[in-house]
């Protein structure tokens, strides 16, 4: 319960304004939004270990978007992965 809480908090704040220039990001990347609605399916309806995995696997495609950005844009970036 509290995994799905943070999970859904974690979702909250990525999509909020403050982090407008992760939106343009995360817009670019379809496999991400993707992965997010299908955890928000996931979600409603009370499958918890299906919403987890599908939000690993948004993290991991939003990392792949950022990183293909980032080496497009000549400045590689590093990402700290999650266990």
């Amino acid at each position: 319960m509290v995994r799905v809480g943070f999970a859904v908090f974690v979702m909250t704040v990525l999509l909020s304004s403050p982090f407008a220039g992760a939106q343009s990001t995360a817009q670019g990347c379809p496999v991400y939004v993707a992965e997010l609605q299908r955890a928000r399916a996931s979600l409603v309806g009370g499958d918890r270990s299906a919403t987890i995995a599908a939000l690993r696997q948004a993290q991991r495609a939003l990392a792949e978007c950022i990183r293909r950005e980032s080496e497009s844009a000549g400045a590689p970036v590093l990402l700290a992965s999650a266990p």
